[in-house]
């Protein structure tokens, strides 16, 4: 029990002091996104409970070590055969591919866009962009659980007074010459953005 007390203490002392000595990053670019701020402290989002949401967000984007122990954990999960990580597909050929759910909202959306076109008359075109999970389904590990993005899509399209630019099957089609998608985040590639701006 004492060796039990004593390393988890020493674990605790050595990490509260790598997080003080290290250098605070800003960006972070294994999620390509910016890292929290400390927040600045006002008595009204202390008393909301913002301030402390914001303290916690910012302990854990800098946590010693983070990005090591993010990659051990993903390493663990793929050895023991885990497949899904927060709604994300550990998938062939090193892709990790975000799985889809459906936006809310549709019905509001579409009426907001249609009654936009009849007050101004414009002739407006819209072009939805599938995801890495569409275009890279044959990626997906087996069993894999995903909504059908292309029928939500087509039923967004189908409420819509406009030009509607469908680009999967162009996407589709140029997947096999070209890397549409990167393999680590959702975003497209040049090449993927190129055909989309082709097809438009």
């Amino acid at each position: 029990d004492k060796i039990i007390a004593i390393t988890v203490s020493l674990i605790t002392v050595i990490l509260s002091i790598l997080f003080f000595i290290n250098d605070k990053k800003e960006f972070s670019e294994n999620e390509n996104r910016y890292l929290s701020k400390f927040p600045e402290y006002t008595f009204s989002s202390l008393k909301s409970g913002k301030y402390t949401e914001k303290v916690k967000d910012y302990l854990t984007d800098h946590f010693p070590l983070r990005d090591y122990m993010m990659s051990l954990k993903t390493n663990t999960y793929k050895v023991i055969g885990i497949k899904e990580v927060n709604d994300v597909y550990l998938s062939k050929d090193g892709y990790l591919i975000e799985k889809f759910k459906p936006f809310k909202n549709i019905d509001k959306i579409t009426r907001i866009i249609n009654n936009f076109k009849e007050k101004t008359n414009l002739n407006i075109k819209v072009m939805l962009i599938p995801t890495s999970v569409s275009i890279n389904e044959d990626k997906l590990p087996k069993y894999a659980i995903n909504e059908n993005q292309i029928e939500v899509i087509e039923e967004f399209y189908n409420k819509l007074n406009t030009e509607n630019i469908n680009i999967h099957d162009t996407l589709l089609a140029n997947k096999e010459n070209f890397q549409i998608y990167y393999k680590l985040d959702h975003h497209w590639t040049t090449y993927g953005a190129y055909y989309a701006y082709l097809e438009f």
